[in-house]
């Protein structure tokens, strides 16, 4: 499953638990400060929620990626781990980053300035 598809599932997923949740509170009989107080951290929770399914399914996406082309790859790349699950969370192709960060296809002059 790519990024963005992987992204648009976890939003659709999330999306149905949250309409669900929100449901649930509209139906209890509570005062409606409550109820607003409840809406908020429904959606809170479940951001929170999707941020962690869709950056485990990045890290899945690096390391099969940096296993089956680690012999490609400058030993450093491993130093970017964070900064390379961060922009694969933004939706940019797995190739594209890690080729921004000295990849498989990437120029020696985008190296410049790389520490080795």
């Amino acid at each position: 499953m790519n990024g963005e598809m992987g992204s648009r599932v976890i939003k659709e997923i999330s999306k149905v638990r949250m309409e669900k949740e929100l449901k649930n509170i509209e139906e209890e009989n509570l005062p409606e400060s409550d109820k607003k107080e409840l809406r908020k951290k429904v959606k809170d929770k479940l951001s929170k929620t999707e941020i962690s399914k869709l950056r485990m399914e990045v890290k899945i996406v690096m390391w099969k990626f940096y296993s089956e082309n680690k012999s490609l790859l400058p030993d450093y790349v491993r130093e970017f781990r964070e900064e390379i699950i961060v922009e694969l969370m933004k939706g940019e192709s797995v190739e594209d980053v890690f080729d921004s960060y000295g990849g498989v296809t990437a120029p020696s002059s985008q190296l410049s300035g790389v520490a080795a």
